[in-house]
C-alpha cells in the first residue's frame, strides 16, 4: 500500500471514507478468517514531532478495529467506547503499513471487553484493551444504517 493510494491492495477493501476515519485514512479492511484487520500506510501526515507514527493515530486504529469488530458480531447494534487502555511498545515508521487486529474477549448483557494488537510487520507497536457499552437499538434503525454503510461487515460482505 503506497501513501494516499485510494485503490485497495488485492484482498483488501476501503474500510470507510466518512467521518474522522476518512480524514486520517485511507484505512483498509481485510477479514482474516473471522478476525477483522484494519490497516493504513503511515504517511507524513501521521508523524509526530519525532518523525514516527503519532500515538493518537495508533489509538484511533485500535479503537476503530475493536468497536467495528464488536458491531459486526452484534449484527450492527450500536456501541460506545467506555474505556480504552493502551500500552505503546515500539515506534511506527513512516512509509510502512500499520495493521490492527481485534479479539473479542467477553460480551455481557450491557458491556463488552475487547483487545487489539497494532503491528508494523513483525513488530508490535501497541496493545490495547477496551470496554464498550452496548447501546439500545429498539427499532433496529442503527443496525440498518450500519448494514447500509458497511454491509454485514464480515469476511464475505461488500461495502453497502
Amino acid at each position: 500500500m503506497s501513501p494516499s493510494d485510494t485503490t485497495p491492495p488485492p484482498g483488501w477493501r476501503l474500510h470507510d471514507a466518512e467521518g474522522f476515519i476518512g480524514l486520517v485514512g485511507p484505512v483498509w479492511e481485510l477479514w482474516d478468517a473471522d478476525v477483522l484487520v484494519l490497516a493504513f500506510t503511515a504517511e507524513q501526515k501521521h508523524a509526530n514531532q519525532r518523525g514516527v507514527v503519532q500515538g493518537g493515530m495508533l489509538m484511533t486504529l485500535a479503537d476503530r478495529v475493536m468497536g467495528h469488530a464488536l458491531r459486526v458480531r452484534l449484527a450492527g447494534q450500536p456501541v460506545a467506547t467506555v474505556q480504552l487502555d493502551t500500552h505503546f511498545l515500539d515506534a511506527g515508521r513512516i512509509g510502512h503499513r500499520v495493521e490492527a487486529r481485534a479479539e473479542l474477549k467477553r460480551i455481557a448483557t450491557s458491556l463488552a471487553f475487547v483487545e487489539a494488537t497494532v503491528t508494523q510487520g513483525e513488530r508490535a507497536l501497541m496493545r490495547a484493551t477496551g470496554i464498550w457499552k452496548l447501546l439500545r437499538d429498539s427499532d433496529g434503525a442503527a443496525a440498518q444504517r450500519f448494514d447500509a454503510r458497511f454491509g454485514r461487515g464480515g469476511p464475505n460482505s461488500t461495502n453497502g
